[in-house]
């Protein structure tokens, strides 16, 4: 697999435009948070993990995916110590 498949494979375009409007999103908050000296409130805390969690779970997902596929390889290849 080529390096340009296995980095679309880990993050798909939709993913990583997910991850960038995320990033956009929360630093322009942050940015008027701290241009307007105020603090952020719990509903605007849960709301930005909310809109983290489907990043969270992809990875968790994808993470799980490539364990067992490397797990999957390893079991086929000889080992060179044996």
């Amino acid at each position: 697999m080529s390096g340009k498949d296995r980095q679309l494979f880990l993050l798909p375009i939709t993913i990583a435009g997910y991850i960038g409007g995320f990033l956009v999103f929360a630093g322009l908050y942050a940015y008027m948070l701290i241009a307007t000296k105020k603090a952020a409130s719990w509903h605007e805390v849960i709301f930005f993990l909310e809109f983290a969690l489907p990043i969270v779970l992809w990875f968790c997902f994808r993470g799980v995916q490539v364990t067992r596929s490397v797990r999957r390889y390893y079991s086929r290849v000889p080992s060179e110590l044996s």
